[in-house]
């Protein structure tokens, strides 16, 4: 019995840390800085549902232009604001999904993963979303996984 409080207690812990736990999403975009010139905002958000809240061990790695920008954690999302012009997303799994999207400079964009079981792990699917459906998709995400703590493009992952 004992034994068995003791791996509810990690799989407790282990589920919390593997949730995103920063500002909320509005709060989050009400904060934000303004997109400076010459720059486009893309939204990363992993899908909020029962197969993606359940599959906190898989937090796949994000990839933007070949460079690793954050994780598609379970209830979280992050932003970066980069050049204008066509870039490339990819989301590392069992299997690799690519996105190529184009960004204008002062253009926000959303892109989404969702997780679909694999055969030996959970795939993640990047998505280019339209506005109205992300944002009510990432209403009650927090930020997490993100490429920049303070939200100013910068390629180095914070919470890791």
């Amino acid at each position: 019995m004992k034994y068995l409080k003791i791996a509810i207690y990690l799989l407790v812990v282990a589920v919390l840390a593997g949730c995103a736990r920063g500002e909320p999403y509005k709060q989050v975009v009400k904060t934000a800085p303004e997109i400076a010139a010459g720059q486009g905002r893309i939204y990363f958000y992993r899908k909020p549902g029962l197969f993606s809240d359940a599959g906190i061990l898989d937090q796949p790695v994000i990839l933007l232009d070949g460079e690793k920008i954050g994780r598609a954690r379970p209830k979280g999302f992050f932003y970066l604001d980069v050049p204008a012009g066509t870039h490339e997303v990819v989301v590392h799994t069992e299997v690799d999904k690519t996105l190529s999207l184009t960004i204008d400079a002062g253009e926000t964009k959303y892109v989404r993963t969702e997780l679909t079981a694999g055969v030996i792990r959970a795939r993640a699917v990047p998505e280019l979303i339209e506005p109205r459906v992300a944002k009510k998709e990432m209403r009650r995400l927090r930020l997490g996984g993100q490429a920049s703590a303070n939200g100013d493009g910068a390629a180095s992952e914070t919470a890791e």
